[in-house]
């Protein structure tokens, strides 16, 4: 027969354990907590789970610095996840500031008609423009560049010689623009390939209604160079434009002259206007009346 005997340690209120002796055991009968002595301080061994007190002992059995039950969430199976939605519908959103808008299956505004595409000019009334007699080009301040580069059908940009000091921006207008209603379509920009504006406000003279110039893009304050600039009319700006006028500030990415003012350029200017010009209207344009044998050829 077995022999029975009771071992007991010492035991009675955590607040009254006392100092244990180093190697001796003490049960708290009110926190359930076990300690062993050192000599001088108790240490815990065990705690019941209902203290809240987290051992490593219990809960990070492999020793690797992570809590056994966060460790299993990390590989958790995608089945093994409560309460996942069966669908997930996507935020409401548009992307109107980056595509052109679709109205009844078209798309206005947009074209590929200017010259930086090699498809276009089909509708561009500034085709040709520095030779037509209708249309007046001029141009004003230090900062000048050579206009009739930028109506001839080619993306060979022409540069200032001298950079846009402050207080004094270019200001290119063109006047004479056929006298046609914006209400399908347009297309206002420009393109050009290095030195191009950062600062500059577009505008246009609208005759419709008597309404005066109009600010189509206003970037005077803010720097935001613009390589290619493509401003469509519709649906915002619909109206019969006469004139353009392209008011230049600065140029950030343009090399400083001797006065530290940044140079700027400019490959063409065009206005895409479907509803105010033939398809290649002006495409190899020819002044009315007696032409010299340069002309003729082209020179």
């Amino acid at each position: 027969m077995a022999l029975k005997t009771l071992i007991q340690i010492r035991r009675g209120l955590e607040s009254e354990l006392g100092v244990l002796a180093a190697g001796e055991l003490g049960y708290c009968t009110d926190t359930g907590k076990l300690y062993i002595g050192t000599g001088g301080v108790n240490k815990l061994l065990v705690a019941s789970q209902s203290t809240g007190d987290m051992l490593k002992s219990i809960y990070d059995t492999n020793n690797n610095g992570k809590v056994d039950y966060a460790q299993t969430a990390d590989s958790v199976a995608w089945s093994g996840i409560a309460g996942k939605p069966d669908v997930f519908p996507p935020t409401g959103h548009t992307h109107d500031d980056r595509y052109p808008v679709l109205t009844n299956g078209a798309v206005y505004g947009l074209f590929p008609s200017t010259s930086s595409t090699m498809l276009g000019n089909e509708y561009n009334i500034l085709l040709n423009a520095h030779k037509r007699k209708e249309i007046t080009i001029t141009q004003t301040g230090i900062a000048k560049i050579d206009t009739n580069s930028l109506f001839d059908g080619r993306v060979t940009p022409t540069y200032s010689t001298l950079g846009i000091p402050a207080g004094t921006p270019t200001v290119i207008t063109i006047e004479g623009l056929p006298e046609a209603h914006t209400q399908t379509g347009g297309v206002i920009g420009w393109t050009c390939r290095y030195w191009y504006p950062s600062k500059y406000k577009v505008e246009v003279y609208d005759t419709y209604n008597a309404a005066g110039w109009r600010v189509l893009k206003d970037q005077s304050m803010v720097d935001a160079p613009a390589k290619e600039l493509m401003i469509p009319l519709y649906p915002n700006f619909q109206g019969q434009f006469t004139k353009i006028r392209i008011t230049i500030y600065d140029s950030s990415v343009g090399t400083a002259d001797a006065s530290g003012n940044r140079r700027f350029g400019l490959s063409e200017i065009f206005f895409c206007h479907p509803e105010a010009a033939t398809v290649f209207q002006y495409l190899d344009y020819m002044p009315s009346g007696p032409i010299s044998w340069n002309q003729l050829k082209g020179v």
